[in-house]
């Protein structure tokens, strides 16, 4: 069960149940649960699920709102939505162990300071926002376009924003536990949707990789070319064609021919072109995953809306064999649910709620990902410190005595406090000045070795410009070293016929008058074991018109014919 981490207190003192709300948007379905925490029994109960289109999303959220309010009176929901598909790219770093006791911004400037993005000030500048997430030592990252965060309109609410991949690891640490465990085999665990799907890889206990990807996107760029095409007037060509799931694809400019809409709907959701390519996304995950070092899970677990839409489960157990133990992720176990027939429906639909309570559960993690609205996050920064100055302002008439209990309490510590502020900062310029050489040290490294990668492609490219002029030259010098070689063995009263060469084969036809010089020539074709191998002698006997002895006159003579084959080995195949 999930542990509710989100527990208030009214006047009195007595614990009141917080309410937390879901919002999972998958194309155009959408789901929205809320969930209240038990301060009893320390665990999340799930009041309320609702299921519509993407257009219904704030209708369906003042249904929430409603129903709870008629469980719990004026209680406060805190929202929470998802980012799925690939709006969002995942880091997973280490902390540097010179900061792992600093306090968390510390930290996570000293991780975005050895990663790709550089700090959030350049990330925010670049129209993005990070979200980060502490797991011991290491930091789990999610960047993401601001504009994306900001178009999530959940109507009256106003959600924080966490992302898919991360509902699926906090799926995993309240469902399956022991796969987070030190001793635990490799894992690989994927959230299946119609659009989308989201992949986490753990191993030794520690996350590997955090990865979404839009799967529908990738079913539609295979889709055109698996189905017929039909001819269609470029003139009345529609200027875009509709997707079941409410994208669209633009068609380019001059296009002679078009696909029906009817066929590509279909092609989006059968279920052969979805499990191909979901097959082809496994393969990249565990490609990424295996960047660093290799990863071969031991069970892959999968959920989502299309693990029974598109038998995704059976199709990957076979795809994996005995190899990969594949099972089901049963993400209802997530939550408690009291009310019978709630309890029913949701366990019906679990697979297509999976996205709401990865979410749910990503919510009230000890330490969820959240990635903030920069400029919200700066007003509110602005509206708390204003709350801070009215908080503490000060009447005209209690200056002067608190000007003297300060100037007393300055003159009996400013010794000590001097003391212990000169100690601290110094401590901290010498933490900064460690920290900046070993950041210094780290550019460096990365430069050399930048500079050694560039060295070996062209110490590579060298050697084998190299060894393809040795051999361009050493198929220049073979035919005029096979033919001096076949002449030192050829007798004198030997005639040939035809002399040919090819793919190291080299063939010899003649004739002659005695018997054996045939058979002698391949013995000593035989004994020259340094250029010639597998030699085959045959022979035979003709009547052919040769020049008489006393006259020039041709005359029928009875001669010896002979055909010897060998492998050519004193230079390459040719």
């Amino acid at each position: 069960m999930i542990a509710a981490r989100r527990q208030r207190r009214d006047n009195s003192g007595v614990p009141r149940a917080s309410l937390v709300g879901s919002i999972h948007v998958d194309g155009d379905a959408v789901r929205v649960l809320v969930g209240m925490s038990n301060p009893d029994h320390d665990t999340l109960i799930v009041v309320s699920c609702r299921e519509g289109s993407r257009s219904e999303l704030p209708v369906l959220v003042d249904e929430a709102v409603e129903f709870t309010r008629t469980v719990q009176g004026s209680a406060q929901i805190e929202w929470i939505t998802s980012l799925t598909g690939d709006e969002v790219l995942h880091d997973v770093l280490g902390v540097p162990p010179q900061v792992r006791s600093f306090e968390e911004s510390v930290r996570l400037d000293a991780v975005l300071a050895g990663s790709r993005w550089g700090n959030v000030a350049a990330v925010s500048a670049s129209g993005y926002t990070v979200g980060h997430a502490f797991r011991g030592d290491q930091c789990l990252l999610a960047v993401a376009r601001t504009d994306s965060i900001r178009g999530l309109d959940a109507g009256a609410a106003s959600p924080r924003t966490t992302t898919d991949a991360f509902g699926l690891l906090a799926l995993i640490e309240t469902v399956r536990p022991d796969r987070l465990e030190p001793s635990a085999g490799a894992t690989l665990a994927m959230m299946c949707f119609s659009t989308s799907v989201a992949a986490c890889a753990i191993s030794d206990g520690r996350v590997r990789l955090l990865h979404q990807a839009s799967l529908l996107d990738r079913m539609r760029t295979i889709a055109p070319a698996a189905a017929t095409s039909t001819p269609v007037d470029e003139a009345t060509a529609p200027a875009e064609l509709e997707f079941e799931f409410a994208g669209s694809y633009s068609m380019p400019a001059g296009t002679k021919r078009a696909q029906p809409a009817a066929d590509l709907r279909a092609a989006d959701v059968e279920s052969s072109a979805y499990q191909s390519t979901l097959l082809h996304l496994v393969d990249e995950v565990l490609g990424l995953a295996s960047e660093s070092e290799p990863f071969s899970p031991d069970v892959l677990l999968v959920t989502g809306e299309a693990v029974h839409r598109h038998a995704v489960t059976a199709y990957l157990r076979a795809c994996f064999g005995s190899s990969v133990e594949t099972d089901e992720l049963d993400s209802a176990l997530a939550v408690r649910i009291d009310e019978p027939s709630l309890a029913r429906e949701l366990a019906a639909q679990q697979a297509q709620y999976a996205g709401a309570l990865a979410t749910l559960a990503a919510s009230t993690a000890e330490r969820p990902l959240i990635l903030q609205d920069a400029a919200a996050g700066y007003e509110g920064f602005v509206a708390a410190g204003g709350e801070s100055g009215k908080r503490f302002q000060m009447s005209a008439g209690a200056v002067p005595g608190i000007v003297a209990f300060v100037v007393a309490l300055l003159v009996i510590g400013g010794g000590i406090g001097a003391a212990r502020w000169l100690l601290v900062a110094r401590r901290h310029d010498a933490t900064a000045a460690r920290l900046e050489s070993e950041l210094q040290r780290q550019r460096e490294l990365n430069a050399i070795a930048a500079e050694w990668k560039t060295a070996e492609v062209r110490l590579a490219h060298t050697r084998s410009l190299l060894e393809t002029i040795h051999g361009h030259r050493v198929r220049q010098q073979t035919p005029p070293r096979l033919l001096s070689e076949i002449r030192s063995l050829l007798p004198a009263d030997v005639r040939l016929t035809e002399v040919s060469f090819g793919s190291g084969v080299v063939k010899l036809a003649g004739y002659c008058e005695a018997r054996d010089i045939g058979p002698t020539l391949a013995l000593a074709m035989e004994k020259k074991r340094e250029s010639f191998a597998d030699v085959t002698p045959q022979t035979n006997t003709a009547t052919m018109k040769l020049p008489g002895p006393d006259t020039d006159e041709e005359v029928e003579t009875s001669v010896h014919t002979f055909t010897i084959t060998a492998n050519y080995t004193g230079g390459p195949n040719q």
